[in-house]
């Protein structure tokens, strides 16, 4: 495995972690149940981790144009998701963010025949749940 390859698959296992809305999107279901937290230790996290990847990214020297191309891609990708977080924070304004992924990803566990019906909407329960608490429960 190249130090590209390292850096890329411990990457995307800190992304999956920390955007579980988007791992469903993708088709990995290990967090069904789950949501992004937006409290504040949760985006401290965040922050810190994009920019120890986006660091260990331009340590690498890739050798191939393809392996470049994933490189920048991803760097890319990270540089954006700092300057949401720390720049637009569209965590304070955009009250979608906190309804769009999760009904995003509802529908396509509805849709998406990967296990049968009964296994999606149980792992699903827990997401929707998290998304419209009851008045008095959690």
């Amino acid at each position: 495995m190249t130090a590209l390859e390292r850096v890329l698959e411990d990457f995307f296992a800190f992304w999956w972690e920390i955007e579980p809305l988007h791992a469903t999107s993708v088709g990995l279901h290990m967090r069904d149940g789950e949501l992004e937290r937006w409290d504040a230790a949760s985006l401290a996290q965040r922050g810190a981790g994009l920019r120890r990847f986006l660091e260990a990214l331009e340590r690498v020297r890739p050798e191939g144009t393809g392996a470049r191309i994933d490189r920048d891609i991803v760097a890319g990708h990270i540089r954006w998701q700092l300057y949401a977080l720390e720049q637009a924070r569209f965590h304070e304004s955009n009250p979608l963010l906190y309804l769009q992924g999760p009904l995003d990803t509802l529908y396509l566990m509805a849709v998406r025949e990967y296990a049968p019906a009964g296994s999606r909407r149980r792992r699903g329960w827990p997401r929707s749940r998290a998304c419209w608490p009851r008045p008095g429960r959690t």
